[in-house]
């Protein structure tokens, strides 16, 4: 073998593994794994190991902060999503006899989160036990879980007026009439919160829409009346006072109604109000309607069917078009007939005659699903007379004062 490159008159050992120069041993420097190289090239080589190693460290350092800052984040949200539920979660309550009842409800729900029979006995149990918070928790579980579940809502309304919240328990009275627009309680319980929080507008068109779909509600005709007079509309309460009293007969507290009505109606600025004049209709052979000519804003409209289960006067939609009546931005309603719910456009006709009888300033409806009729006469002029039926004779008159 060749002499080594810096002796040359020593024999070389071997070459060096990265520059190849061939090495005596004095020459040599071996690592670890007894491989050669020459000084130059193992200083070299210490700085490259030494620069991987402070970058290794470098590395991993920045991987252990980066781990360690997730960590802490990680656990920080947690910490405060736990936060977040026992704040949220009701404190203990004593439910006295239902407490084993309530127990094994919620083992229930454990086992089956969305087992509607299972959350409304819970819910029912909790309410009347008066755990209402325990009520609200349990429900926003099951929605958040579950989704939306009607019946459910019926028990979280109550909850949230038991404690007072009022925007959450109006929220749940319009998911509810999404959930079924023809409900009248619905349209009720909103109008209710409406009223509670001094909403006064808001409430009316509740009530009023309530009463429409459902003529025969005892409550929500005061709750409208109360509601007119608060917001100084005293002539619009008489109208729902009335058709109270028609609908109600001769049940308690009536008389103090009528009573009521006949004070609006003598304030002068309800002169409008009051019904003048008399008819007598005849029901047609054969047919178990009567049928009446009406006259609307003083033009001859044609013969409609007098109809006390619709709350307002209806119109068909070429009879509005005949009268050239102005819907433009009029309020869209679902109101109550004798065949069933008819949605309809809201409209106040200036007066309705039928033979004798006059009264003006009228709520009506246009609708197109009456079929071949030209309208309903309806609560909302019929309930400003008497009326009562002798065999096929219906008479109408002035209301006795």
């Amino acid at each position: 073998m060749a002499g080594c490159y810096v002796h040359p008159q020593v024999a070389a050992v071997g070459p060096c593994r990265s520059c190849h120069q061939p090495l005596c041993d004095v020459c040599a420097v071996r690592d670890s794994n007894y491989r050669m190289r020459c000084g130059p090239c193992e200083r070299r080589a210490a700085r490259r190991r030494l620069i991987g190693g402070l970058i290794g460290a470098v590395v991993f350092g920045a991987v252990a902060i980066v781990g360690g800052l997730h960590y802490r984040r990680v656990a920080a949200a947690a910490a405060a999503a736990e936060a977040v539920r026992r704040a949220n979660e009701p404190p203990p309550f004593d439910y006295g006899v239902a407490t084993e009842r309530v127990t094994k409800l919620c083992a229930r729900i454990q086992q089956e989160p969305c087992d509607r029979r299972a959350i409304l006995e819970l819910a029912d149990a909790e309410f009347q036990a008066g755990d209402h918070r325990g009520v609200l928790f349990h429900a926003a579980a099951f929605f958040k879980k579950c989704g939306d579940f009607p019946r459910l809502r019926w028990i979280t309304y109550e909850a949230h007026k038991q404690v007072s919240e009022w925007k959450q328990a109006e929220a749940d009275a319009t998911q509810l009439i999404t959930s079924n627009p023809h409900d009248a309680d619905f349209r009720g319980w909103r109008g209710l919160v409406h009223e509670q929080t001094g909403d006064l507008e808001h409430a009316a068109e509740d009530y009023r829409q309530a009463i429409l779909l459902r003529p025969q509600l005892r409550d929500l005709p005061i709750n409208l009346a109360n509601v007119y007079e608060k917001q100084g509309k005293p002539c619009e309460a008489i109208l729902p006072l009335a058709q109270l009293v028609f609908y109600a007969g001769e049940i308690q507290g009536v008389a103090a109604v009528r009573s009521r009505i006949l004070g609006l109606e003598a304030r002068p600025e309800c002169a409008w109000s009051v019904g003048e004049g008399q008819a007598s209709l005849k029901r047609p052979p054969n047919e178990n309607v009567f049928l009446a000519r009406v006259s609307i804003n003083g033009a001859e409209a044609g013969t409609f069917v007098v109809d006390t289960g619709a709350t307002l006067v209806v119109l068909s939609t070429q009879m509005a078009e005949k009268l050239h009546l102005n819907l433009e931005g009029a309020p869209l309603l679902l109101a109550q007939t004798a065949n069933g719910i008819s949605t309809g456009t809201g409209v106040v006709l200036d007066q309705v005659g039928v033979q004798g009888l006059r009264t003006n300033h009228v709520p009506a409806a246009v609708s197109d699903g009456l079929g071949p009729i030209d309208g309903l006469l309806g609560m909302s002029f019929l309930a400003r007379f008497e009326l009562w039926q002798d065999g096929s004779t219906l008479k109408i008159s002035t209301r006795k004062r």
